[in-house]
């Protein structure tokens, strides 16, 4: 068929050639296109980690006691035990307290995990406030979520610069938040305890504006994980609940720190 005669067909015929073509080289450029964003992805998390390894090396971080690094490792393993499709039993967790008057935490996913002492010294006041937190921070490691950026390697990586690395937008960080609840809930803590995290943090906005950045993200998270647990018919207990609940090892944990 010449050109000019193919351009005469009827619309539905050209149609439906055109459909047939796309269906048959779509694979390939289908499979292409997934193979590299599959690199991407992993080549990513090889980076941020990397700059963890950095980051470490530029910090000055408090020296743990044996009992404190035993205290955080059970109460890790306590956490993944339960949830072991979420948390997979790999590499052993590695923990810093950084010098810094300033609350801030993250996890990387090398299974790095980093908590400011002015976050212990002035936030974490019951063990469900680290065991929400680190349960959050173990669910975003182990599971990779990280949204890609652009980074410069310098040499140099500082805390504010891979705490923008790690954050992520409202829907994701709702998503995981609904992981952490259900964590929770099978460790046997009780999921209910996350939203006293969160509405901390929605308290003291000016102090955790390193962590959250924009006051109104945290306003949002809270109302959302509020509508999610209402329909879970789940509750909050008080402070001084949460503060009777606290381990012994909790208590020793805090000690010069």
């Amino acid at each position: 068929m010449k050109k000019k005669d193919f351009n005469k067909t009827p619309l539905s015929i050209r149609g439906v050639f055109y459909i047939l073509l796309f269906m048959f080289i779509a694979p390939f450029l289908g499979a292409k296109e997934l193979e590299y964003v599959k690199y991407a992805k992993q080549d990513y998390i090889e980076q941020l980690s990397h700059l963890g390894e950095l980051y470490t090396k530029n910090i000055t971080s408090l020296k743990l006691r044996k009992s404190q690094k035993r205290y955080l490792a059970r109460l890790y393993k306590k956490i993944q035990k339960k949830n072991r499709r979420f948390v997979p039993d790999s590499v052993a967790p590695t923990f810093f307290i950084v010098k810094d008057e300033n609350p801030f935490y993250f996890s990387l996913p090398n299974n790095y995990y980093f908590f400011s002492q002015g976050l212990i010294q002035k936030y974490f006041k019951n063990e469900m406030s680290l065991v929400s937190c680190l349960s959050y921070m173990m669910l975003q490691a182990s599971n990779r979520a990280y949204l890609k950026r652009i980074v410069v390697p310098i040499g140099y990586i500082s805390t504010d610069q891979i705490i923008s690395l790690i954050k992520l937008p409202l829907d994701l960080k709702a998503d995981l938040n609904k992981a952490v609840f259900w964590a929770l809930q099978k460790t046997g803590f009780g999921g209910s305890y996350y939203l006293q995290w969160i509405q901390l943090q929605n308290r003291n906005t000016l102090d955790f504006s390193r962590q959250i950045g924009d006051p109104q993200f945290i306003t949002k998270e809270e109302f959302l994980f509020k509508q999610f647990i209402s329909k879970e018919n789940s509750f909050s207990l008080s402070m001084k609940q949460l503060e009777n609940n606290s381990s012994k090892g909790f208590y020793r944990f805090l000690k010069g720190i």
